[in-house]
């Protein structure tokens, strides 16, 4: 893997180097050239345009400058040489194919690039009486310093955190005292009543079918039907993929668990659970604040409403939102970074979260409980205030305007805030709730997995005539195509 990626990324900077900062600098020049004829119009006056920047070098030495051109030359061509062998032998070499020399590899492929943004400009001046670059050019030099200089940061931290997780399981590994290690966690379940089991199993099922046909049902009339190829719909799309997420982390294991003796998950199956439960929630708490600003904009700016959620707007919301969403779950998940976990593996529960396996470790985490529920539910209290105040916004603003068309905005809006009060509301509460150990919990955690996906899609079809129409038109297509087939 190391190897592809490693040779990937010098694929990528010898590509970058050839075409992108020709690209940029006439991207730049184009700009100065179109810009000084607006400029000149907007304010009457003739202007003299900067098509060129004048260096003034290092020195006007003569002896300095042959020290410096034998000096930089030297150090650019052993640079250069030595980045190369690095990332080289990182990619041929297997003894090589680990995180820290992978990220070494990186951090050379990166220098290679530091070290080429200047100093070949500047050998090439060393003996220049006139030392200029274009306009376009500089701010071409700029944009890859800046680039070139994040990415090394970044990386520099990367290193550190490898060498500190490195540095820290051997010093576990050397206190001279043994551990058993935790290869599965054993579930407690949600009741050993069989009565309740059962009614469980039938309502956890209905529940888990009719929420996966519902959101299918809704991403496919949005992708299918020209009349829903709006934002809003997009969005809506966008959220019942999500919840087709949110009904199969856990509700599949759950159903299965429900008359098993022995509930139980691996370590690692665990982790993958909690990974997921908070990139979902994640994905769902900033896809919600989405179809807000939607709202928000269609009902106070209907004029712009085009304009300003334009399929680039919608498709960066949706990125923005997976994205933050892994980023969040990423950083929940550093919390078990070198935790023991050496003795107890029971969990009163049906699925694995971050709060409930902080009790197992072997070691003291009453801090860390304390910043995990404190990060969650900070986020989901911020998220939730801010969906509040921009829905009491929005629906003032629709009273204010009150007309032919508030019935339908206050049908969506009613819609909007429905789900919202549905997603937050359990989740405000296992996150915030000062006794997790509580049988509420759990069956706030039930109505979560399972009831929260199935009423989203109900609620929006059942309030919105065009979604009814487009799925009813889905389903005869599907019923037309039965036939045939």
């Amino acid at each position: 893997m190391y190897f592809f990626l490693a040779n990937l990324s010098l694929a990528d900077l010898s590509l970058s180097s050839v075409t992108a900062p020709k690209m940029i600098t006439d991207f730049f020049n184009l700009i100065g050239l179109a810009a000084v004829p607006l400029a000149g119009s907007m304010d009457g006056r003739n202007h003299s345009v900067v098509s060129e920047i004048v260096f003034l070098g290092l020195t006007r030495s003569w002896e300095v400058q042959l020290l410096l051109l034998v000096f930089t030359s030297v150090l650019y061509v052993a640079s250069m040489t030595g980045n190369i062998l690095i990332v080289f032998s990182v990619t041929t070499d297997p003894h090589l194919h680990s995180p820290m020399y992978f990220l070494l590899a990186g951090l050379s492929v990166v220098d290679l690039g530091a070290c080429s943004v200047t100093s070949p400009k500047m050998i090439c001046d060393l003996f220049r009486k006139r030392k200029v670059i274009s306009f376009g050019g500089c701010i071409t030099q700029i944009f890859f310093i800046h680039v070139i200089g994040g990415v090394e940061m970044v990386l520099l931290m990367a290193m550190a955190f490898d060498r500190y997780v490195a540095i820290s399981l051997l010093a576990g590994s050397m206190d001279g005292r043994n551990h058993s290690v935790v290869s599965e966690i054993v579930f407690l379940g949600l009741t050993r009543s069989w009565e309740v089991q059962l009614l469980l199993l039938v309502f956890t099922s209905v529940l888990y079918v009719a929420s996966m046909t519902g959101n299918i049902l809704i991403v496919f009339s949005v992708a299918t039907d020209p009349h829903l190829h709006s934002p809003m719909y997009f969005l809506l799309a966008g959220l019942s993929f999500v919840d087709l997420g949110a009904c199969s982390v856990t509700s599949p294991k759950m159903i299965c668990d429900l008359f098993r003796k022995r509930k139980v998950i691996s370590f690692g199956g665990c982790i993958t659970q909690i990974f997921f439960i908070h990139v979902i929630g994640g994905v769902e708490m900033m896809l919600l604040m989405a179809m807000a600003f939607d709202r928000y904009v269609a009902i106070c700016k209907p004029l712009h409403y085009l304009t300003i959620m334009s399929p680039r707007t919608c498709t960066l919301f949706l990125a923005a939102a997976w994205g933050l969403g892994v980023i969040h779950s990423l950083f929940q998940l550093t919390f078990l970074i070198n935790l023991p976990f050496c003795g107890p593996n029971v969990l009163d529960s049906f699925y694995c979260d971050l709060p409930q396996l902080l009790r197992l470790a072997c070691a003291d985490t009453y801090k860390l409980q304390f910043m995990v529920t404190a990060n969650s539910g900070f986020i989901c209290v911020g998220s939730f205030f801010i969906l509040l105040i921009s829905y009491i916004f929005i629906l003032f603003t629709v009273w204010k305007r009150s007309s032919g068309g508030s019935s339908k905005a206050l049908s969506t809006l009613s819609a909007h805030i429905t789900v919202v009060i549905l997603f937050f509301g359990p989740t405000l509460f296992v996150y915030t709730w000062p006794h997790p150990d509580s049988q509420i919990d759990k069956y706030l955690a039930v109505s979560d997995a399972a009831l929260t996906p199935f009423l989203n899609p109900v609620i929006y079809t059942l309030r919105n005539k065009e979604m009814k129409a487009a799925i009813k038109r889905v389903c005869k297509w599907l019923v037309i195509y039965k036939k045939i087939s």
